[in-house]
């Protein structure tokens, strides 16, 4: 099983990532789509929410105004007006019980996050693959310690433990992949 999709289901030998999955995997054995998935109620219909903000060109060092990674740095991962809509999202879609799949690219990308919004109040969890190899997937939490600041904690679990929380109280859920 493979969630990489076929980008020429009908000709797949004419495409190089193809004809290698072809190669490790075999022959593909059906087509199994999002729109099936969804009727299989395998997995909810996904809702889209956007959001509005201002878009501040980047202030970026002499030198750096042609370097592609740079410009992505300051205009996404470093643009505060874009972080700050996204946070406001999250806690809107939380404070009105929408059970939400955060995807990040990072674990210590999602667990800022995480951080930022329990400080505001917000209930949420990091559920990603194990990282020491053992069964089961790490999840992570802040919780407040006595002396009342925020404590990061990690435990083992399976996704059937993300399943439990959302009846917890929990409304965001913040994953490297889709389990």
């Amino acid at each position: 099983f493979t969630a990489t999709p076929f980008r020429k289901y009908d000709a797949p030998y004419e495409n190089e990532q193809d004809f290698t999955t072809i190669a490790l995997l075999g022959e593909p054995a059906f087509e199994y789509e999002m729109k099936d998935t969804i009727e299989d109620k395998n997995i909810a219909q996904p809702y889209s929410y956007f959001i509005n903000y201002k878009n501040y060109v980047p202030k970026l060092p002499a030198g750096f105004e042609k370097d592609y990674f740079m410009q992505y740095r300051m205009g996404i991962t470093y643009n505060k007006a874009r972080n700050a809509a996204g946070l406001a999202m999250l806690k809107y879609l939380s404070e009105h019980k929408i059970n939400t799949l955060a995807c990040v690219n990072k674990i210590k990308n999602g667990q800022k996050l995480m951080e930022t919004l329990a400080k505001q109040g917000i209930k949420c969890k990091f559920i990603c693959g194990n990282q020491s190899g053992g069964l089961g997937n790490n999840i992570f939490e802040y919780v407040p310690n006595k002396r009342g600041t925020l404590k990061l904690i990690e435990t083992t679990g399976i996704p059937e433990d993300i399943e439990k929380s959302f009846d917890e109280g929990y409304h965001v859920i913040f994953s490297t992949s889709v389990m």
